[in-house]
């Protein structure tokens, strides 16, 4: 089937909350490769040892400083600190935001979109979002994306920038976050 077309219609209104989510760079990326040779060398006192799925998450987890550049840049940016969420795991911030917050922290444009086939509309930014070079390198990727591939469905009129209660779920990250795919070898324990 063909993808959905969809069309700015206005845009979204500056109280329409929406859920922003800032997936933490992974720690130790840079020795995966030493990591899974470890395992596949005959020579090795670890050959043919799988880490179990908590090894993975610790040895990968996000650095503590990642978090604290990414909370600390959230709280300069006027979010209060009881809004500022640690996804279970430590491996993500979220919040729920104003459409005008999100639209200043990621130097965006929200848009309410719609869909002429189904008549879904939903709110998005079209254009990709800018981090600050002290942020960016502690941030994989930045959910919801800016390409339609995960809507939130809203029923919001369509109207230009009134003001609005309405709030939209925070939903989970879509897609892989760097290295997922590789460090997904480790994931079995050894059998024998």
């Amino acid at each position: 089937s063909s993808p959905p077309i969809w069309s700015i219609s206005t845009p979204a209104d500056l109280d329409t909350v929406v859920p922003l989510k800032f997936a933490l760079a992974q720690a130790n990326l840079h020795n995966l490769d030493p990591y899974l040779l470890d395992i596949f060398d005959p020579s090795s006192p670890n050959y043919g040892y799988h880490w179990s799925p908590s090894e993975v998450a610790e040895k990968f987890k996000p650095a503590q400083a990642s978090l604290d550049a990414v909370r600390n840049w959230l709280l300069e940016e006027g979010i209060p600190p009881h809004r500022i969420e640690l996804v279970r795991g430590g491996n993500a911030v979220q919040l729920n935001a104003t459409v005008e917050e999100a639209e200043r922290i990621l130097e965006v444009e929200y848009h309410v979109y719609h869909n002429r086939d189904s008549g879904n509309t939903h709110v998005r930014y079209h254009d990709w979002y800018h981090l600050p070079d002290h942020v960016s390198n502690h941030v994989d990727y930045v959910w919801p994306p800016p390409l339609l591939n995960t809507p939130v469905t809203i029923n919001i009129p369509l109207h230009h920038r009134k003001r609005s209660n309405q709030v939209l779920q925070l939903g989970r990250a879509s897609g892989p976050t760097r290295g997922t795919v590789l460090v997904g070898f480790i994931l079995l324990r050894k059998s024998f």
